[in-house]
Order: structure tokens, then sequence, then C-alpha cells
């Protein structure tokens, strides 16, 4: 840990673990102290490498699920806050950064019964990744067998799915997810300006861009899902 560093993390010991974070941006002042508590045990399917051609991706659920407690503070203004957290770990390699239409990634509950799952798509059918579902029973696999994305909406050049369905071959299980709120949206080049952004555009010819949504799945199951996508200069 570096003292000037505006974010640090401790190792996790008893379930539990402590994160911090300070930054300012645009004359706002925000700070994070929070824990995790109750942290359940990583979970990989395999190695978790999918070989796409010669490229590959690394998806593992480090934290699939935690309980959170903390405080929350906006130019000073304190909130003590409440929740629960995941922790999801994945990274593409060669063209796959390229190649890949979106990443998304979602967690809900239906009564005692929480999902999390991640898919990666290369076009419009066909996608791959994995997801978890916990209940009283513990942990299971859950394997896509298929992605159809049903409508869309354009977000400054990026084209979002903010309806999809996802069927679960292994399980009998369809996650039909509709967005009814869009909470956030963001690239790396907002923090950039001038001859540093044009820079930056020249050099990866590609931006990505992070987008938070809330929704239902299957119409009744509250849901937050991020979508990862890109588009070329």
């Amino acid at each position: 840990m570096h003292e000037n560093r505006s974010y640090w993390a401790t190792q996790i010991k008893n379930n539990s673990q402590e994160l911090l974070f300070d930054t300012k941006k645009n004359k706002t002042d925000i700070h994070l102290d929070l824990t995790l508590f109750n942290i359940e045990a990583g979970k990989v399917w395999g190695d978790g490498v999918f070989k796409v051609d010669k490229d590959s991706v690394l998806l593992e659920y480090l934290i699939p699920n935690a309980n959170v407690k903390g405080k929350l503070a906006v130019n000073y203004d304190t909130l003590s806050v409440t929740g629960v957290a995941s922790m999801t770990h994945s990274y593409k390699t060669g063209s796959l950064v390229n190649k890949t239409d979106f990443e998304l990634a979602y967690w809900t509950q239906k009564n005692q019964t929480k999902y999390i799952s991640t898919i990666f798509s290369l076009d419009k059918n066909t996608a791959f990744g994995y997801g978890l579902k916990q209940d009283t029973s513990g942990y299971s696999l859950l394997i896509p067998d298929s992605y159809i994305n049903q409508k869309y909406m354009k977000i400054r050049n990026f084209k979002v799915p903010t309806e999809f369905e996802i069927n679960y071959n292994n399980s009998n299980l369809v996650h039909k997810y509709k967005m009814d709120t869009l909470k956030d949206h963001y690239s790396i080049l907002d923090d950039l300006s001038g001859f540093t952004k044009m820079i930056a555009k020249q050099l990866f010819k590609k931006e990505i861009l992070d987008v938070m949504m809330s929704g239902m799945i299957n119409e009744h199951n509250p849901s937050s899902v991020v979508i990862i996508t890109s588009d070329t200069y």
C-alpha cells in the first residue's frame, strides 16, 4: 500500500475485507470506506479459460457473493450504507479484444435463490461464458446455450442491448431481461481532453464503454446489469 494511492484493499481475513477509495472529479470529492464480510469462496469452471481460435478469454468469480457495510461520502456529506457485492475477473487476449461485440454481467435474485452470470458475445446470436446459481443447497453451474438480443438503444455511438434472452442448457433456465433504468455510462476517454484524448484515439483505435443499468428478469425479479461494449474509430 502506497500512501499516495487513492485506493487500497486489505487481505481477506476471517471472511472480511476492508476497501477504501478516494477521488476528486469535476470538483466533487468522493470517499468510500467499506467492509465486505460473509465473503463466499471464489468459484471457477475448470481453469476458467475459453479458447476462441488462437485467442483466449478468462472468467472467474473471485467473490461470488458478500455482504457490505460502511460509509459513502460526497463532498463530505456522509451516509451509512449496506448491501451486497460480488467481484468477477476476466480478460481477453489478442484479437478478441476487437472481435468481442460486448460483455454483459448481471445479478438477480428470486426468493432465496441468487443468480450471477457473465456472457461474452461475438455476434448477435452466439455467446459463451457461464454463471452461478446459489440456493440453500449451495452453488451450481449455469452454462449458456443461446443468447438473443431483442432491443437496443444508442448511447453515444454505441449500440447497447436493453432487452435480451439467455437460455441455460444444463438447467432448463431462461432469463429474459428488460431494462427500466439507465444508471450511468463511462469511457476512460471521459477523463482525457484535448491533445491527450486525440493521441489516445489514434493509439487504441477503439473506445470501450461501460454501461450500468437496472431492470427486471422474467418480469418480476429485480436485476443489476453491467454491459461493456466497444466501437471502432
